[in-house]
């Protein structure tokens, strides 16, 4: 590696570890400061239900944080080559994911998304992050999964290729890091015209989801962060955890959030949740589907108990 690309390397380094240092002193998550110091104005932000999207382009952190792996090869970090169409890891630590710790088993996809807990396709519960969600041509080499013991769990994804039938002339080439706050980071090192996806009714996906299918009723309910931004070479996205619904202790601090979820308070159960959580038995036991309130209006309503 020469000087040019040790310099931002380097910097990126040393900035991640002021900011650590500063969460530990202050006690708030330690990427929020690392995130804050390299984002420019022109960065487009935006609040989804349990995220905050940050994106922008620069070429500098996009190199930096592809090549940040690189810093600790000669310590505890494990790399794997991977042809499979999926292939099953183990992180080293708990990642929250829409509010819970999610398994620690997680399914890397060559069609470029991660998927926790399982690989059966009528599971009644899916977990996904999914940096660049398409199906993409399999080829011999391929990816790289980066996986670190202290807080990182990275894949990258190395000049994927598109079907003749695309219409995309060139390769893609992606990572995905996971980090143990919550922190999700998407970087785009090199990113062909996607023009030819404009109008489709079935394209990529770049996000997250959760989706939980209901049985016997037969009905599926869908969470999903949606980053609607158009993805070139050196993009960067952050996607920064936000306190989510069932944190909320009372019914006015629920409804009336300053993130504005769309959270609920059931008084029957002394419960915020939009629906969609680890205790959902609970929210339909008590019917807190039909008789939860969404207002301020209506905190104070008696609750008849049924």
């Amino acid at each position: 590696m020469d000087r040019s690309q040790i310099l931002p390397v380097l910097t990126a380094f040393i900035l991640l570890s002021i900011s650590c240092a500063s969460c530990q002193e202050w006690g708030t998550l330690r990427h929020d400061e690392f995130v804050r110091l390299i984002t420019p104005s022109h960065a487009k932000i935006t609040n989804h239900s349990h995220y905050q999207s940050i994106a922008f382009e620069n070429k500098v952190w996009t190199e930096s944080l592809w090549d940040y792996k690189k810093i600790f090869d000669f310590h505890s970090s494990t790399f794997t080559k991977v042809t499979l169409p999926s292939s099953l890891r183990r992180m080293q630590f708990d990642f929250p994911f829409y509010g819970e710790l999610s398994s620690r088993d997680i399914f890397v996809k060559f069609d470029g998304y991660l998927e926790f807990g399982n690989d059966k396709p009528y599971e009644s519960f899916n977990q996904v992050i999914a940096p660049f969600h398409y199906q993409l041509k399999l080829k011999s080499k391929s990816w790289d999964i980066s996986i670190r013991n202290e807080g990182q769990f990275i894949v990258q994804y190395n000049d994927m290729e598109f079907y003749d039938s695309d219409g995309v002339s060139g390769k893609i080439s992606f990572q995905v890091t996971l980090y143990d706050d919550g922190y999700i980071a998407f970087v785009y090192k090199e990113v062909p015209d996607l023009s030819s996806f404009e109008g489709r009714s079935f394209t990529y996906f770049v996000g997250t989801w959760v989706s939980e299918h209901f049985l016997p009723e037969n009905k599926i309910e869908l969470k999903s962060t949606n980053i609607n931004y158009k993805i070139r070479n050196n993009t960067l996205i952050f996607l920064r955890p936000v306190k989510w619904c069932p944190t909320y202790s009372d019914c006015y601090s629920c409804v009336a959030n300053k993130w504005k979820l769309p959270c609920k308070w059931c008084a029957e159960v002394q419960r915020c949740s939009d629906g969609f959580d680890t205790d959902d038995v609970m929210w339909k036991t008590y019917q807190c589907d039909i008789s939860a309130v969404n207002s301020s209006g209506q905190c104070d309503t008696p609750r008849n108990p049924f």
